[in-house]
């Protein structure tokens, strides 16, 4: 079961930059090789040195034979020989994103943020291509992100952002603000904001549908926060309605299947309190949203209990809430345990597992010990004592002001 903060991990989008990359690279080399044949350069009036264009073809050599580990050395050391010898901004503009880019890769996240961070201040100084400039700024996000610097990377997306909001709409630049908004949701999410981090869930979603993107499980992690949101402000048919979106998006190829199963579980709760109407409504919703076309009436139905004749469902006898663990209370932190189970004929929680647990695991468990001290009237089936299955709750850990 997952019990780590819903964040942006293993994060790529080949649906959007992948063939630019391509394409600049190989621009770029010919290029380069053009420059130190006839002693010119673009926007610089001496040639590129050798302390630039040795590394450089060592890098492109190693791209074409996929050796990562050495395209990230060599486009490093290409970055550096030309910052060192103070060639053109936007030449090295391109140097630096090249070296962001393996180094990322690589999982050299300390180098891909001081490198993407230098490539948008480059692009800025040539007057650069905007929606470029955004995306270095994502990528640096992306870094600090990984290395839990969250304040940082939230920062860095909502420069992209203010850039992106200055300009033109268009496919491009709303796929930079989808990404930047799921960037500054997960950096806040990570931080126990889950207001903020909901509000910026929301937007992303809204960004990418903007831009025509059908599918892509970095926005169900988005989606997944705005849902959590509206749950902890008690609003079931925003929160229903976004953890489906969430548990679609996840489903697909490359999404956290632990991510999905916590929203399945989510969305199913709160779809048990929508009435009839609301279950209609939240269908219509869903079908309504070209980008989840693939959802169907039964899958929004899925996991739903529904009462059958002759049929009294559990009633809570004694349910205290939980301890709050202490070394979250000593840090200030507070949190979230989505817990499932069932009670038995006795009117006992059994099987009891944490399906979510945010931000530390001890939030779950704790939640474990709680919920087995509860009691309830067992459910009946035509006044026959049953097991009640797949009861899913949420206890909110919240510090009093």
């Amino acid at each position: 079961m997952s019990t780590a903060v819903a964040c942006l991990t293993n994060i790529e989008t080949p649906f959007i930059f992948q063939g630019k990359w391509g394409a600049k690279m190989r621009f770029f080399s010919v290029l380069i090789v053009w420059l130190s044949a006839t002693a010119m350069a673009i926007g610089q009036d001496e040639p590129l040195p050798d302390s630039v264009t040795t590394p450089y073809l060592a890098y492109e050599a190693a791209v074409e034979a996929g050796d990562d580990q050495a395209a990230a050395e060599s486009s490093e050391q290409a970055w550096r020989a030309g910052r060192d010898a103070r060639i053109a901004p936007s030449i090295l503009a391109t140097l630096a994103e090249n070296a962001g880019f393996y180094a990322r890769r690589t999982g050299r996240y300390d180098i891909a943020e001081d490198a993407f961070l230098n490539a948008a201040e480059l692009n800025e100084r040539s007057n650069g291509d905007a929606v470029v400039r955004a995306r270095a700024l994502r990528y640096a996000s992306d870094a600090q992100l990984r290395q839990g610097e969250h304040r940082s990377a939230f920062l860095s997306s909502e420069r992209g952002v203010e850039i992106i909001e200055t300009l033109p709409a268009s496919p491009a630049a709303e796929t930079e603000a989808a990404l930047a908004h799921a960037y500054m949701s997960s950096s806040r999410w990570a931080r126990g904001q889950y207001q903020n981090a909901g509000f910026h869930g929301e937007r992303a979603m809204q960004a990418a549908r903007r831009a025509g993107i059908q599918t892509a499980p970095v926005f169900g992690v988005a989606a997944f926060q705005a849902g959590a949101y509206y749950s902890y402000e008690d609003r079931p048919l925003e929160a229903a309605y976004w953890m489906t979106v969430a548990r679609t998006l996840l489903s697909q190829g490359g999404g956290d299947s632990d991510l999905s199963d916590a929203a399945e579980a989510w969305g199913s709760m709160e779809r048990a309190e929508l009435n009839a109407d609301q279950r209609a409504e939240l269908f219509e919703r869903l079908l309504a949203d070209n980008v989840y076309k693939s959802v169907d009436e039964s899958e929004v139905e899925a996991n739903a209990f529904v009462a059958v004749e002759g049929f009294v469902d559990t009633v809570v006898i004694e349910r205290r809430p939980p301890a709050y663990p202490r070394d979250a209370a000593w840090a200030g932190v507070e949190g979230i345990a989505l817990m499932r189970f069932d009670v038995n004929e006795e009117g006992r929680p059994e099987n009891v597992e944490v399906v979510y647990s945010i931000p530390y695991r001890e939030f779950g468990e704790e939640g474990v010990r709680t919920v087995r001290r509860w009691r309830y009237e067992p459910a009946t089936q035509d006044g026959v004592p049953i097991v009640r299955r797949g009861v899913t709750t949420r206890l909110d850990y919240q510090l009093a002001d």
